[in-house]
Parts: structure tokens; C-alpha cells; sequence
């Protein structure tokens, strides 16, 4: 025990003598580094405190952690017995004593041979900052077949070890912050992954969305350059795209006998389409495959027109 704590202890025993105070209670002292009974340090991190005992007979000494729900945390000693009356001990609260950051009590019970009792609380308040993901890495798009490199990286303020995880569709594939995926046919579709990242008592989560297609699917860079909302040909033809429909518009309303479009979907698993008729003076919307048509999606038709003389191609932007 050190100097400080000593002369605190003879200073009250001296108090309680010039007051003539007679018979000697059972009295506790601690002394957690600096002689405050407060501390605050960051979880993960562990603390030492003293702590020293004295009563004028035998003296039975208990010293337990509550957290602030009042359960039991810790025990060091349990109604530990000691004949001479006189006990120095150092407590060790260790980080795996500590479940998760919060306010914590240290409770230091005793009690002299006469049956008179005390007690000493030592507050423990445990801060902690969550990690943070600082960077994720996904592609929003990848051919069915290729092997897509997913990842993380995070960080934590209190400099606290971290676990990483990477869900796929919720099924964990991965406890470290990086993942290949090796995607197959089966996997076409969109997929949700999930990043997460913990200290053990915080965490932090991030998402990304990765659309596996076919190379049916793809839309080639150039094509999505050429492509347009509405597309004009000579002979006042005007075809366009409203909510799935194919709008082919006779401006000039003259009649066009053999009439024939052929339309090839780009970035859609879908066959091609083939239309024949004769073009009047009102508007033909044709319908593509509505039901194998995914919604909120952006793709491409090819469009080929042969009527008379003219034949002639244009790429068609729709959004479905």
C-alpha cells in the first residue's frame, strides 16, 4: 500500500480518536489510482484499483461488480474472512470482465466481529466508439460464370481488435473484410451483400446490390452510346417507347404496305420478335413479352424496319 493511502488511513483513524469514539466499527477504504472512487476507461481496455480493509476485530470482506441492471458481473471475493482485521488487496478488472460498454458498480461489503457492517462503491463508467466501414467494394454488375472480388475496410477509434463478416442473401460466406465469389447461371439474378463489422460490444453495416446476368444480358458499352428514346427513319417513320410499349408512328399518315420491324432485345434474356403488317395513317403499338419483361429495368431493343425500298436499324433505350 502505498504512502498516500497509508496517511489517509492514519489520519482517519487519528479523527475518530480525538472524537473519543470508543469502539472501533468496521471501516473500508479504497483507493482506485489518483484516490477517486470514479473511473472511466474504454472498453476492451482493463483497470487496477486498491483497496485496503481494517476493523478493530476479525472483519468478513466481500468485493463484487454489478452492471447498472443490478446483475452480478464479477465476483473477487465472497464473505472472504480474514482473523487480524487487516486486509490490503489489488482488484484487476479485466476486459473480459467487462460484456459491454456501460456504467458498472464495485461494491466492497464488510463486516467486524461485533457484526457491524460497511461498504465502499467504486464506479466504473466503460465508453466505447463503434467501428466504422470506411470503403466497400462491390461491382454493380457481373457476367454469370466470372469470379467477382467483393471487400471492406474499417476502422475503430479506440483502436479495438474487430471481426469482419460478408453475407451474401444473408448467408454468411466470409469472417474476413474480403470475399471471391465464384458465380455460376444459378446465381442470375440480383443479390443483396451485406458487410459488417464489429468490436464485440459495436458495430457497423454497409450494402451493396450485385446483378448477375447472362452475357445474353450484357449491353455492350457502345450500344448504350448509340442508343435513343426515339428513333426517326426516313419515309416519316418515328418509333418510340412508353412503359414497355413499341410506338411505330407514321407521321405523315401515308400508307405503307408490307410493313415488316424486327425487333432484337439487348440486356434481357428474350427472343427476338418479328412483326408483319401494313402500316396506315394511325399509330401500331406492339407489346413486347410483358410477363418475362423484369420490372424497374433498363435495356435495349434493336430495331430493324424493311418496308419498300427502305431498310434501315436503330437502337431503342427502354424502361421498364
Amino acid at each position: 500500500m502505498g504512502f498516500k493511502l497509508k496517511s489517509k488511513i492514519a489520519s482517519f483513524i487519528i479523527a475518530i480518536a480525538l472524537l473519543s469514539i470508543t469502539a472501533l466499527a468496521v471501516v473500508s477504504y479504497a483507493d482506485w489510482q489518483d484516490g477517486k472512487t470514479a473511473k472511466t476507461i474504454v472498453w476492451g481496455q482493463s483497470a487496477d484499483f486498491d483497496v485496503a480493509l481494517f476493523s478493530e476485530t476479525s472483519l468478513t470482506y466481500s468485493i463484487k461488480m454489478y452492471n447498472s441492471s443490478d446483475a452480478l458481473i464479477k465476483t473477487w471475493y465472497n464473505n472472504e474472512a480474514d482473523s487480524d482485521g487487516w486486509v490490503e488487496t489489488s482488484i484487476t478488472v479485466s476486459a473480459s470482465d467487462i460484456p459491454a460498454s456501460g456504467d458498472y458498480d464495485i461494491i466492497i461489503t464488510s463486516t467486524d466481529g461485533n457484526g457491524d457492517s460497511g461498504y465502499s462503491t467504486l464506479n466504473l463508467a466503460v465508453t466505447n466508439n463503434a467501428p466504422t466501414i470506411d470503403y466497400t467494394y462491390a461491382p454493380a454488375s457481373a457476367n454469370a460464370g466470372d469470379t467477382v472480388s467483393i471487400g471492406f475496410t474499417a476502422s475503430d477509434a479506440d483502436g479495438n481488435s474487430l471481426t469482419y463478416s460478408i453475407y451474401i442473401d444473408n448467408v454468411l460466406v466470409s469472417s474476413t473484410n474480403a470475399y471471391d465469389w465464384s458465380t455460376a447461371t444459378s446465381d442470375i439474378g440480383t443479390h443483396t451483400i451485406r458487410f459488417e463489422v464489429t468490436d464485440g460490444d459495436k458495430s457497423d453495416t454497409r450494402t451493396a446490390t450485385i446483378k448477375v446476368v447472362s452475357e445474353e444480358e450484357v449491353i455492350p458499352p457502345e450500344i448504350i452510346e448509340k442508343a435513343k428514346e426515339t428513333l426517326a427513319f426516313d419515309r416519316d417513320l418515328e418509333i418510340s417507347e412508353t412503359e414497355g410499349f413499341i410506338k411505330i408512328r407514321n407521321t405523315k399518315g401515308n400508307a405503307m404496305d408490307n410493313f415488316e420491324i424486327i425487333i432484337t432485345y439487348i440486356g434481357v434474356n428474350l427472343p427476338s420478335e418479328i412483326y408483319k403488317f401494313d402500316l396506315g395513317k394511325n399509330a401500331v403499338v406492339l407489346k413486347p413479352i410483358a410477363s418475362d419483361i423484369p420490372e424497374n429495368n433498363i435495356y435495349v431493343a434493336k430495331i430493324e424496319i424493311s418496308v419498300d425500298e427502305l431498310e434501315d436499324s436503330g437502337y431503342l433505350l427502354i424502361n421498364n
